[in-house]
């Protein structure tokens, strides 16, 4: 595999194999391999070989979910699942910085260091898979501007914010899919997708509300908003 860390066994540790719930906890036995990639070329890596040794792949974002969604478990054939955690996709790659007017800006929070573009002229923001929603409050907050959505777990991450569609406790700003311009992903079988709003059978909407069958499976790291600015 690439370079990024992959653990297996013992070596998982138990917050990874239950969800906010624990409703559902895992043995590391139920796991083939955790992997944490830090860009898009390593999950497609990981993607792209799971597909071609038909290998099931689960996604975990923070684990916040009460669902069980991102708990590891084996198949009724007993096969292991690879586990895919986006923890460290903390940087937007160069290629998905759409126009020359979006900056690409690099930052450390809480000792996590954070590749991003902004645009000053729009309000864009492209943020990776793996930051929280209390660090997108920080970097919206250092440009003058904020995200109208506010969930009420700020250690969720954008990927699963998305996922899940929150609308957080008020609702008066719609829901996340409605404030997301594009979204970069990749499907079941490794390949590149890019979901545009606008375009009726490409857009972001459109797309999640197929992600409980088949059709795509893991999220890339490329989000972009279209905040507001702060009232004064």
């Amino acid at each position: 595999m690439g370079d990024y860390k992959v653990l297996s066994g013992r070596q998982i540790r138990p917050e990874f194999l239950t969800d906010e719930s624990k409703i559902l906890t895992a043995d590391p036995s139920d796991v083939l391999f955790l992997a944490f990639p830090e860009t898009i070329e390593h999950l497609e890596e990981i993607v792209s070989d799971a597909y071609g040794e038909e290998i099931p792949v689960r996604i975990q974002g923070a684990r916040s979910g009460l669902t069980s969604g991102c708990v590891p478990r084996k198949g009724k054939d007993g096969r292991q699942e690879a586990v895919i955690a986006t923890d460290n996709l903390l940087a937007v790659p160069h290629s998905h910085y759409y126009d020359t007017e979006t900056k690409r800006v690099k930052t450390v929070l809480h000792d996590r260091e954070i590749t991003y573009g902004f645009n000053k002229e729009t309000g864009e923001i492209i943020l990776p898979a793996g930051a929280t929603l209390n660090e997108r409050r920080i970097l919206l907050d250092g440009h003058g501007r904020l995200f109208p959505i506010n969930p009420t777990h700020q250690d969720a991450t954008i990927a699963g914010n998305i996922k899940t569609n929150a609308t957080g406790l008020e609702g008066a700003f719609g829901s996340t899919r409605d404030w997301t311009i594009r979204l970069g992903q990749i499907l079941g079988n490794g390949e590149r997708y890019d979901a545009i709003r606008g375009h009726p059978m490409n857009n972001p909407s459109h797309v999640y509300l197929n992600l409980g069958g088949t059709i795509l499976t893991v999220d890339m790291p490329t989000y972009e908003w279209r905040p507001v600015k702060n009232a004064s």
